[in-house]
């Protein structure tokens, strides 16, 4: 859902009120539960324990004629990953404060039978750093299986380049933009060996901000452009798939 054509006012409240909600849900809901931390030989959830990792998550396509409502699509050639370091420090037993770095890149390269333009071809390219925290929910006695909800807020800078051919023309858009990402992330882990876990997760809720400036055809015109989109979609087939040290 995108928040287009709102007053300044409306969107800074409403978003504001998301943020709120986005952060406090998960530490209300895990507080409830008030679970105690089991003594597990395999690894510590406990105050004082330190955490690194590395998680990521990849998707590609690639189809010739696939089905499209709008277009005749001859042949496409979409993929994404993103990759993310983090780590962090349990300032109280099942609960982690830490930050993260996290490169997004995007390809989508389209060509179309039905259209003035015969190619679209798209590549954006997204660094951001941010903070979070980690909520831990032991399922199991022996302390090896673990749920989480992460919350995050990152913020960083981006580049998307937008090529469009028109038979011998090509026009060429470049925007840079800032961005501002708040997400919730539920997650499983499993420790493996003493200290290593493997996790998965997924994103359910997120908030995202951009807003920058675009060239068009080297200088021929230039603006400014802001985006907000609120998603709650689920996407099962874009999971997070890490490695985490506990320490």
């Amino acid at each position: 859902m995108k928040l287009k054509n709102r007053s300044p006012l409306f969107i800074f409240k409403g978003f504001t009120l998301i943020v709120i909600f986005i952060i406090v849900s998960p530490l209300s809901a895990f507080a409830l539960l008030a679970i105690p931390v089991p003594d597990s030989e395999m690894g510590s959830l406990t105050k004082g324990t330190r955490f690194v990792g590395l998680n990521m998550t990849l998707k590609s396509q690639d189809a010739e004629n696939p089905s499209s409502i709008f277009t005749n699509i001859e042949k496409t050639d979409n993929s994404r990953y993103k990759v993310n370091a983090y780590g962090g420090y349990f300032i109280k037993d099942l609960f982690a404060l830490g930050g993260k770095w996290q490169y997004d890149y995007t390809k989508n390269d389209n060509s179309l039978t039905d259209n003035e333009i015969s190619r679209v071809q798209v590549v954006k390219q997204y660094n951001t750093l941010g903070f979070i925290m980690r909520h831990y929910l032991p399922i199991d006695d022996s302390g090896r299986f673990s749920l989480f909800v992460e919350t995050g807020v990152d913020f960083g800078y981006g580049k998307e380049v937008k090529k469009e051919t028109l038979e011998n023309n090509i026009d060429r858009t470049v925007t840079r933009n800032y961005v501002l990402d708040i997400g919730v992330t539920p997650g499983i882990m499993a420790f493996i060996d003493k200290g290593v876990a493997v996790e998965a997760s997924v994103n359910v809720l997120g908030l995202r901000s951009e807003w920058g400036e675009y060239d068009f055809n080297n200088g021929e015109r230039k603006g400014h452009n802001s985006s907000t989109d609120l998603d709650f979609t689920v996407n099962l087939l874009s999971l997070f798939l890490g490695v985490t040290y506990y320490f």
